[in-house]
């Protein structure tokens, strides 16, 4: 599977000297490679044991090459990083676009339930997540995690905005309070549940989810 790639958000990345005017006039399938090849290295190992010589290699092109694309590893880094932010914010904007459950609860189920599916379908991508939240280096790191997080918690604040408007939830509840007991809920199930990499038993993973928000939402309906 080819990833789409954002090229306004490559020209971006231009303009902030991140990428190289080269590497924006490559043709898509060869950005594709670069990225999957970079994507691999940067999801299994820390930043200071990645090596561009095994990205050219796996990507098909010479060293030489990938620096004048990115000029420094750190850039090829930050690249990677505002790829994934928009794979991930686009895989679960179609999801919300779609999304048919009506009560609050089942939809932030699903809502986290989903990060299976994405596991599943963009591994390489959920691989650099789960490194850069506890491995990856300083400050890059830290911005793309919070990007990401600021994400997932506007997603839950639509949620949880919509159960108040339709009444499923008290409108004394403050919203702010429960959208962060939500958000945490679900970063303490993240470490718990995908952050070894194994196979997970999502039935395990549906109790383990079902019995947290029962305890959050039976105070507030």
């Amino acid at each position: 599977m080819v990833i789409f790639m954002d090229e306004n958000l490559i020209v971006r990345l231009e303009r902030e000297k991140v990428v190289s005017a080269t590497f924006r006039k490559l043709g898509t399938a060869k950005k594709d490679k670069v990225y999957k090849a970079a994507l691999n290295a940067f999801g299994e190992d820390v930043f200071d044991r990645v090596v561009l010589d095994d990205i050219a290699r796996l990507a098909g092109v010479s060293k030489g090459s990938l620096i004048q694309y990115f000029g420094f590893k750190k850039n090829l880094l930050s690249f990677l990083a505002e790829m994934v932010v928009c794979s991930y914010e686009n895989y679960f904007d179609d999801y919300f676009s779609s999304e048919t459950a009506v009560r609050t609860k089942d939809r932030i189920e699903r809502f986290f339930l989903k990060h299976l599916d994405f596991r599943k379908n963009f591994s390489g991508e959920f691989g650099f997540i789960l490194l850069m939240l506890y491995e990856n280096s300083g400050a890059l790191s830290n911005r793309f995690i919070m990007t990401i997080f600021d994400i997932q918690h506007r997603y839950i604040q639509k949620i949880i905005e919509r159960g108040v408007q339709t009444n499923q939830l008290r409108r004394d509840v403050r919203s702010r309070y429960l959208v962060s007991v939500l958000h945490s809920i679900f970063i303490s199930l993240l470490r718990e549940y995908f952050l070894d990499r194994s196979a997970i038993r999502k039935s395990d993973f549906e109790i383990h989810l079902g019995r947290s928000l029962n305890l959050v939402f039976n105070g507030v309906k």
